[in-house]
């Protein structure tokens, strides 16, 4: 009897495996730019540098970053949550089926569930807890984050800040949800930025959106009724920096180098950087900036879905040319924390 419905669930688990793998060939000869960026892209090629601490702090300039990092994904949904053989296969099997219709009944408008994963249904109640939380906590005096969370709503006069986003779908979402009592004004827009764009060869972090273009809201977006921030993404968006999605001969390390000019040019005047994007990005960032000295979980974990983390990027320019340092005492923790 035991023998006879374990071999019923190796011929369903067998026959899923057989399936998604038609299915993937399929996938692939579709999108088979992703193929190509998988294989031959240098996205996680780096150089080793040696990031110090200035000798005199006080003759660096200094910009204030805030990372927020999105919310779960449809991919994330398919490949990070439980590993157990029957859950896994049944979530391969869902996200594959899903992906079929959405090839199927696509116009116009690109859609997939794992090309530019948007965030899953899960994703957008974790951006919908941030905003609660930035909400409740600025309007609370007594909170000690109450300062930081009234800036980050733009609700400060006195403190000077920009909203920058990558130009993923799923950090567009936890943009649009997690900072709308901030962007629902319509007195400022969240600039689109290529060099946000998350480190790795995965579909998932490829852009759909063009050299340009203002992402176009998912389908699960479409059907979020509470703020309806699909209609307004056109509106309060500014893709002037979206240089489309990341070339194959690009590395990451030179995103990161690309960002940190960008957010530190004393010209523009941006007052604190509020970047909505990635773990891997955030991470790398990190690594690549503060001394390889400091130990610290932003080093070496992730930023949990939505979590917002402040930190002080040093500019020193007293050898001719920028280098930059991640002040290792200026990280606070504002929401969420970290995770494997």
């Amino acid at each position: 009897m035991l023998s006879g419905l374990m071999m019923r669930v190796f011929r369903l688990l067998l026959g899923v495996a057989i399936g998604y793998l038609l299915f993937l060939c399929c996938w692939l000869w579709i999108y088979i730019d992703a193929f190509a960026f998988r294989l031959y892209a240098k996205d996680k090629k780096r150089f080793d540098r040696s990031s110090q601490l200035p000798a005199d702090r006080g003759l660096a300039r200094s910009v204030r970053l805030v990372f927020i990092r999105h919310g779960e994904s449809t991919w994330n949904d398919t490949f990070n949550r439980s590993k157990m053989p029957h859950k896994f296969a049944w979530r391969l099997l869902y996200s594959a089926v899903y992906e079929t219709m959405l090839l199927a009944t696509a116009s116009k408008e690109q859609e997939s569930w794992f090309l530019d994963s948007p965030l899953s249904q899960f994703g957008l109640g974790q951006a919908e807890a941030l905003q609660s939380f930035l909400r409740k906590t600025a309007a609370n005096p007594a909170d000690p984050l109450s300062d930081d969370c009234k800036m980050l709503l733009g609700l400060d006069p006195h403190v000077r800040s920009t909203v920058v986003v990558s130009n993923l779908r799923r950090a567009i979402s936890t943009c649009m949800v997690g900072l709308w009592d901030r962007l629902q004004k319509g007195s400022e827009k969240a600039i689109v930025h290529s060099s946000l764009q998350e480190i790795s060869k995965n579909p998932d972090t490829l852009a759909i959106a063009r050299a340009g273009e203002v992402p176009k809201p998912s389908w699960l977006d479409r059907l979020h009724t509470d703020t309806k921030f699909a209609d307004q993404m056109s509106k309060v968006l500014d893709p002037s920096c979206n240089m489309g999605s990341k070339p194959m001969d690009l590395t990451g390390q030179q995103r990161l180098l690309d960002f940190a000019a960008w957010a530190s040019d004393p010209a523009a005047d941006r007052g604190t950087v509020i970047c909505v994007g990635h773990s891997f990005w955030f991470r790398e960032f990190c690594r690549e900036f503060m001394p390889k000295s400091v130990e610290h979980d932003i080093k070496t974990k992730k930023l949990t879905n939505c979590g917002v983390v402040m930190l002080t990027l040093l500019v020193d320019e007293s050898s001719g040319k920028p280098e930059y340092c991640v002040d290792p005492n200026s990280l606070k923790t504002v929401y969420g924390g970290y995770t494997k």
